[in-house]
């Protein structure tokens, strides 16, 4: 994801105005080390944990067996596509 977004904005810079590529890109790269946190490079579980408890939704307080996680997803993603 990290990967598409500077390419994202290499190729934004380049059709708008070349010559501030250089400082995008450092921006770019900026952000994304202040505002991401280390162990989610490490672990995409942790990321996909960390996004449920952000949100306050944690799927024991829904479910009592495993076997209904699927569904739990399909109901929350459709409850978020909802959301304005």
């Amino acid at each position: 994801m990290a990967t598409f977004g500077l390419v994202l904005t290499i190729f934004g810079c380049l059709a708008r105005t070349p010559d501030s590529v250089a400082y995008a890109v450092g921006l770019y790269i900026t952000a994304a080390y202040w505002f991401t946190a280390l162990n989610s490079f490490a672990d995409p579980a942790v990321t996909l944990a960390r996004g449920f408890t952000t949100i306050c939704v944690k799927p024991s307080q829904f479910i009592d067996e495993t076997a209904q996680m699927d569904d739990f997803c399909r109901e929350l993603a459709a409850k978020t596509a909802r959301l304005p």
